[in-house]
C-alpha cells in the first residue's frame, strides 16, 4: 500500500499534540502513546474523506474517542488499586 508523502507529513506534525491530549486524559505515558499509535495507524489504514483540509480536527477526535474508550474499559475493569497518574519524564529528568 502506498502512503501518501503529504498524510505523513501531516500526521507527524500533529503527533505531539495528541500525545498532550491523551497523557492529560489518561494520566499514563504508556497508554497514551499507545492511543496515539492507534489513532495514526487509523488515519493511515481510514483517512479523513477530505484530504485537502488539515486533517488535525478529525485526528483528536479520533484520539479523544479512543482515550474515552480506554476510560471505560478501565472503570469496568474495576481495580481495587487507587489510580494515581504516572510520572511524566521529560529531557531534564534523565540522569545522563
Amino acid at each position: 500500500m502506498a502512503v501518501d508523502a503529504a498524510l505523513l507529513e501531516a500526521l507527524s506534525a500533529h503527533r505531539k499534540l495528541l500525545f498532550g491530549l491523551c497523557y492529560r486524559m489518561l494520566g499514563n505515558q504508556a497508554d497514551a502513546e499507545d492511543l496515539v499509535q492507534d489513532t495514526l495507524e487509523r488515519a493511515l489504514m481510514k483517512p479523513p474523506s477530505d484530504l485537502e483540509r488539515d486533517p488535525k480536527a478529525w485526528l483528536v477526535r479520533v484520539a479523544m474517542n479512543a482515550c474515552r474508550d480506554h476510560l471505560r474499559a478501565r472503570k469496568r475493569r474495576a481495580d481495587a488499586q487507587a489510580w494515581l497518574p504516572s510520572p511524566l519524564l521529560t529531557p531534564l529528568d534523565d540522569p545522563d
